[in-house]
């Protein structure tokens, strides 16, 4: 028979292991975000190393670059700092460091997206990609012109001009007896 003696040590025993299991967690999630952070560190003082290997040079680390984007046609603005800025052969690049098996491959998408923000985003002439486990350096460019379903328009337009200006002068030649 289940005493009250018995339920309130059974609601103790649920109260201490709750707490528990909640310390645990949070000290698991520090722990994890620690190792990420010290790899991160670890992974960043490589950094000059590889460029300098590859023929880089590390001209400034975390740079600050403010940018702007336009919501409803309101300016906001926000702040991007690539892990470093190098220099090679009189150009300038945004220097991202990854490790791991997936960030530091260029097709995944979180490490594509923050290198297309570099690369439109700052006034730098390319991006640098630095795999700091195999010691790599990768030159990450995307087209500069527009997308091609924006620009296709344009195309048309100007071929319809030169089919109408063409045709217009072939006319005026044929009329007065060129042709």
């Amino acid at each position: 028979m289940i005493t009250e003696e018995y339920l309130v040590l059974a609601l103790a025993c649920i109260l201490v292991g709750a707490v528990l299991f909640y310390k645990l967690s949070r000290w698991w999630q520090g722990f994890v975000v620690n190792r990420r952070l010290k790899r991160g560190v670890k992974v960043e003082c490589r950094m000059h190393h590889i460029l300098s290997q590859n023929g880089y040079q590390l001209i400034t680390e975390q740079k600050k670059f403010h940018v702007s984007i336009y919501i409803d046609g309101e300016e906001r603005r926000y702040e991007l700092r690539p892990d470093g800025i190098a220099k090679k052969d009189g150009k300038e690049y945004a220097v991202e460091v990854k490790s791991g098996r997936v960030a530091k491959n260029p097709l995944y998408k979180e490490t594509r997206r923050q290198l297309l923000e570099y690369f439109y985003g700052l006034p730098l002439q390319g991006v640098l990609l630095v795999d700091a486990e195999q010691f790599t350096v990768h030159e990450i460019e995307f087209p500069r012109e527009s997308f091609p379903l924006v620009k296709k328009p344009h195309r048309l337009l100007w071929l319809g001009f030169g089919i109408i200006f063409g045709s217009l002068i072939t006319y005026i030649l044929t009329y007065y007896g060129c042709f």
